[in-house]
């Protein structure tokens, strides 16, 4: 055996190129080279059994013993259940047998991460618990029944295992929580100070009381949240009633990454209370609950206040129903006013997001609802010369530029309606010099354009180039020569026209070779 292949370093390369294997191969492959070598023996012994996707391949190596209340551990079954660091359970069922009194308290003395599925919940704590316990994932059910039976016994199980862990397992600092949560769920959660990372996407069973003691974890760093049905004014209430000697209480102390879904009017308290200088990732999924324009302004104000240094990534997708929020705006208004007033507010406009000029250091920027044009693009260059990443418009989204629809009677059977040109595209190369990912819901320009881009965008995400008139399929190939010329470092293109995708990477493979 070559030396090399004795360095750790170089046999955890190799290791990380069988776990990439497609179906059961990893499994099979790190067994065969336990066999090769001493050398090899137990760090591939590591890796086979570092996870588990339930229990059937540990209990494989006890012996076959019918009818025996006990079975004894075998040295075999002990040194496997020392090397597992990662278990899934999504069954509740267990050995019909007992492990000898003695064993335990858990057969998993290195666990560090649990991931409990369904009726996996249920799974005795002897299989799923350790001292080492970092990190757990859970899986229940949506159900609109409260009352549902196994949805109420899966939230007590984990409820239980939760407050053990509390107890037991000092460096446990990860919680994902996903489905419907019960009140002694909701109760547990809230007393978990010593989370890190904290994900809780339960649609509307997050109760308020949780979400405000969510807010006073001292080292909470990253949190996801659905809290849209969470009034805000009901949040306020609660975050006053854990400071009544202090309303001005900050929240959220150590808070750097915050995706949530959300209400203005709870978004609004929620910065309110943040502490300045603290947020670097702020994504964002809303339906705000009054005039989205001037809300939104005062919102980004302040956010500007309270991240201005700090914040490195802000995605911004506003999912409010225009229409609806223009006649709850003037209950009075025809119908076709209202319709014409939404259709006129199509999106974020420069003047919307000018308190974003203060946030200097952004390096990634994703707007679903822009309302931009050319020239507005120069001017965000200007407030971040930093960008890295820039979305503007969903690039699932197919759009005409004003343009096209001036020919078009305002529709089209390709979507919706933006005011950037192709232009746009050389506009952002000549303006954003270090900018790696781009996506616009312009058409993709046709035509070479020489000039000097100082971007070096590798990743590109176009609008429907049929949008534009006489376009024909083949007029693809000078739409992909037109972007490469723009972007001559781009690997990657993601376009609505598979004619476009399918020309670039004709074009990427002749220039490997």
């Amino acid at each position: 055996m070559h030396q090399a292949l004795r360095i750790d370093e170089i046999l955890q390369l190799i290791f990380d190129f069988c776990s990439d294997l497609p179906d059961t191969r990893p499994r099979w492959t790190y067994a065969q080279l336990a066999r090769c070598c001493k050398t090899w023996t137990d760090p591939a012994l590591d890796r086979l059994w570092r996870r588990m996707d339930g229990l059937g391949p540990l209990l494989a190596l006890l012996p076959t013993m019918d009818d025996e209340p006990t079975v004894d551990v075998t040295p075999s079954f002990e040194a496997a259940a020392k090397r597992v660091r990662q278990i899934l359970h999504t069954k509740s069922s267990t050995p019909s047998f007992r492990l000898p009194d003695g064993y335990g308290p858990n057969v998993f003395p290195n666990l560090e991460a649990a991931t409990l599925s369904h009726s996996g919940c249920l799974i005795p704590h002897i299989w799923r618990t350790s001292e080492r316990i970092q990190r757990v994932s859970v899986s229940l059910s949506f159900s609109r029944k409260e009352t549902d039976a196994h949805i109420i016994a899966w939230n007590d199980a984990v409820a239980r295992y939760l407050e053990k862990l509390r107890v037991c397992a000092p460096h446990f600092h990860c919680l994902q929580v996903r489905g419907s949560i019960s009140d002694s769920l909701n109760a547990t959660v809230a007393s978990l100070s010593q989370l890190r990372s904290l994900t809780i996407q339960s649609s509307r069973f997050l109760t308020s009381n949780t979400l405000a003691a969510i807010a006073t974890f001292p080292a909470l760093r990253m949190l996801e949240v659905h809290a849209d049905h969470i009034r805000g004014e009901e949040f306020e209430d609660c975050l006053s009633s854990l400071h009544p000697d202090d309303a001005d209480a900050m929240s959220f102390p150590a808070l750097e990454e915050l995706t949530i879904r959300t209400s203005g009017l709870l978004l609004t308290v929620l910065l309110t209370r943040l502490p300045v200088g603290v947020m670097k990732k702020l994504h964002l999924d809303m339906v705000m609950d009054a005039h989205p324009r001037t809300d939104m302004k005062s919102v980004l104000e302040l956010l500007a206040q309270k991240a201005a240094g700090s914040l490195r990534d802000l995605l911004l997708d506003d999912r409010t129903e225009r229409d609806s929020l223009a006649a709850v705006a003037d209950p009075n208004a025809n119908a076709e006013d209202a319709t014409s007033d939404a259709h006129s507010q199509r999106g974020y406009t420069l003047d919307d997001l000018a308190p974003l000029a203060r946030v200097r250091q952004l390096r990634s920027f994703v707007l679903k609802d822009a309302d931009l044009v050319d020239g507005d693009l120069e001017v965000l260059a200007r407030w971040w010369p930093e960008l890295e990443r820039l979305e503007l418009g969903a690039n699932e989204d197919v759009c005409l530029s004003d343009h096209e629809h001036e020919h078009d009677e305002g529709t089209s059977q390709h979507g919706c309606k933006t005011r950037l040109s192709p232009a746009a595209y050389a506009l952002v190369a000549r303006s954003f010099r270090l900018l790696e990912s781009l996506s616009l819901s312009a058409p993709p320009p046709r035509a070479l354009e020489v000039t000097t881009f100082v971007a070096q965008v590798t990743s590109l995400a176009v609008g429907d180039a049929r949008a534009m008139p006489g376009y024909t399929a083949d007029a693809a190939p000078a739409v992909v020569d037109a972007l490469l010329a723009i972007f001559p470092a781009l690997k990657r293109l993601d376009s609505p026209d598979t004619e476009v995708i399918e020309r670039f990477e004709t074009a990427l493979a002749d220039s490997r070779t």
